[in-house]
């Protein structure tokens, strides 16, 4: 009989750390219990955000290893975090962003998270032929008397410190390895429901009044959003052949020293000695660059399988080499996630060709 290879509902909805996990997660960012104790204050949130966004990976690894990504609590925290702190995965916004709630919550921070649409165009010519999906999730918190945007988990655009919602409309900030930018626009709906999106935008250029700009996200700081919200997100994001984290393996991490990447092929490291950009043409290669950067130990078929999906043009054989790839996982449930791969990979491509008619 095939195991479920999804937590139930409570489970998911369940944000309580125990001791032990609350112990690991603080080792893996690097403090300790003397640090972090005390009331819920700005300092706390500022030096939260910092070290989780600094120690834990932007990776969408799991994606290949599975057709599921889990959003339970306890197995986020065992695989970011492992038995003694010291694991070196990372995970994607709906993962990072919710074990940091949790790490939030059980420092009696007031946390609320919010359903964000992803843009990644100029504001005027869009990205994609349809409204964005809600394809991210973010973090309001409330520490002393100010609200903050948390996002631990936005690739390369992540934030290093959280952004005060009253800096909405006040011009451009230094945001660590960005210039960032906060936008407030009142909407009103069709019924003349009226409400306030907030619109973050980046730009890399230096200050100028010609910086090309690209606008990041939106979240609605009045939405009603829950964490079990996050499950139809979560599914679309790692289940449906046109969702960029099954186009390409995704692998991101930002020091204070470096920023290094790598995207399908491509392999990036930015340091103060300069950049560093070159294709990535063998699993070996692609193997020792996850190891020596991540340390992340993956096997040489998995990272050969990893290369080709991220090497296809097609959506259609990008998803079958994906199937592939989760076919050969090697888990215990490898034979029911083939089963759910391959129900995932007809319905896609049976779709493609729906799209595809006159």
């Amino acid at each position: 009989m095939a195991q479920l290879v999804q937590p139930s509902y409570v489970r998911v909805a369940d944000l309580s750390l125990t001791q032990d996990e609350f112990g690991r997660i603080l080792r893996r960012i690097g403090l300790t219990r003397d640090e972090v104790k005390g009331a819920p204050s700005k300092d706390l949130l500022f030096l939260l955000h910092q070290r989780f966004f600094h120690a834990m990976p932007f990776e969408n690894i799991g994606v290949f290893e599975g057709e599921v990504v889990s959003l339970d609590l306890k197995s986020l925290v065992d695989k970011m975090c492992g038995p003694d702190g010291n694991s070196p995965r990372g995970g994607y916004c709906f993962e990072l962003n919710k074990v940091f709630a949790a790490l939030l919550l059980h420092l009696g921070f007031e946390v609320e998270p919010k359903g964000s649409r992803v843009f990644l165009d100029d504001g005027v010519t869009p990205r994609l032929p349809t409204y964005p999906l809600m394809t991210h999730m973010v973090l309001v918190v409330s520490a002393g008397a100010q609200l903050f945007l948390c996002d631990v988990a936005f690739g390369k655009v992540g934030l290093v410190n959280p952004v005060p919602l009253d800096s909405a409309n006040t011009g451009p900030f230094n945001g660590g390895h960005f210039r960032l930018k906060l936008e407030r626009q009142t909407f009103r709906s069709r019924h003349a429901f009226q409400y306030d999106s907030y619109f973050l935008w980046y730009t890399e250029e230096a200050h100028s009044e010609t910086s090309k700009w690209t606008r990041g996200y939106s979240f609605v700081p009045v939405q009603d959003f829950d964490f079990m919200d996050a499950l139809p997100c979560n599914l679309q994001v790692h289940g449906y052949f046109e969702s960029p984290f099954t186009q390409r393996l995704w692998c991101e991490k930002r020091s204070q020293e470096a920023h290094v990447r790598i995207l399908g092929k491509h392999f990036l490291e930015k340091t103060s000695e300069g950049t560093v950009q070159r294709d990535i043409d063998t699993a070996e290669e692609l193997q020792a660059l996850l190891l020596h950067h991540f340390r992340l130990s993956i096997s040489k078929s998995m990272c050969q399988h990893m290369l080709g999906v991220g090497t296809a043009a097609a959506s259609e054989d990008k998803w079958r080499r994906l199937v592939a790839a989760r076919a050969g996982a090697g888990s215990a449930n490898s034979q029911s996630r083939l089963v759910l791969g391959i129900a995932f990979s007809l319905a896609a491509l049976a779709l493609v060709g729906w799209m595809k008619r006159p």
